[in-house]
């Protein structure tokens, strides 16, 4: 089997877990041909595979198979639920700037269960900032409001920034760049460290966008790429409404014996 991929590897992209659904959505395709495997025992596979060796959460897994913008409630252990899936605006387009150094989140797993097990009050602090932006996020695709995304996706980074420590000077640098030159918010991908900054612009801006960013890149950060791309359509969008209906039919059953509001 060859791979080829123009993502850069590990950047926070999570190119690694959609290499990790591809391989599983093949292998079983091919030892079950007549009974394919359903979208959401491939996320929960492909989510267990990874886990035992990052100790990572399954947003990723969701959103590669799902495709579209997901809102998503966190779990500590175990895959998050689908709580909505929207299309992506088809006006909008990515603009993926690498740092082209490694994200480093050895510890950041570690270091943030370790603040959960003992109510860091931080940590407290960022999920309450984590949560408005998030919000703030999913109103703005919903509303397209261009402008809004842009804003709460820079609340969002100045929470994994501050109260996290994801970002590194390097990235801050990129970050200014972008912003001073063309006016592109970024925020950085994955659990930070290094990696990529992802921005969102109108289609009709990209082309010139990422001409003029790398040419303001040019000046001090010859070693950065800006990437341009596009939302993905996703592997199984109906994984959104297999999950939902699944949380209806556990409420459903949990309501039988328990009284009180769902």
């Amino acid at each position: 089997m060859a791979v080829r991929s123009t993502a850069p590897a590990a950047s926070g992209l999570s190119s690694s877990t959609a290499l990790i659904v591809a391989l599983f959505r093949a292998f079983t395709d091919a030892c079950a041909p007549g009974a394919r495997v359903s979208a959401r025992t491939l996320a929960q596979w492909s989510y267990e595979f990874e886990f035992a060796i990052f100790n990572g959460g399954g947003m990723d897994h969701l959103a590669v198979i799902a495709g579209g913008a997901l809102l998503l409630e966190g779990r500590a252990t175990g895959l998050p639920e689908i709580g909505s899936r929207v299309e992506f605006p088809s006006d909008w387009a990515i603009v993926v700037v690498d740092s082209d150094t490694r994200k480093d989140t050895s510890d950041h797993i570690r270091s943030v269960r370790e603040q959960l097990a003992v109510g860091d009050r931080r940590l407290a602090q960022y999920l309450v900032r984590a949560d408005v932006a998030s919000a703030a996020v999913w109103e703005a695709i919903r509303g397209h409001d261009l402008a809004g995304l842009g804003a709460a996706m820079s609340n969002a980074h100045a929470a994994m920034r501050d109260l996290q420590g994801m970002s590194t000077p390097l990235l801050e640098e990129l970050r200014e760049v972008a912003l001073h030159s063309v006016g592109l918010p970024l925020k950085l991908s994955g659990a930070g460290g290094g990696g990529a900054l992802v921005g969102v612009c109108q289609v009709s801006d990209q082309e010139a966008m990422v001409r003029d960013l790398r040419h303001a890149l040019r000046r001090g950060h010859t070693t950065a790429r800006v990437i341009p791309t596009r939302a993905a359509e996703g592997l199984a969008p109906e994984i959104a409404e297999e999950q939902r209906a699944g949380r209806t039919g556990r409420v459903a059953a949990n309501a039988d014996g328990v009284s009180g509001s769902y």
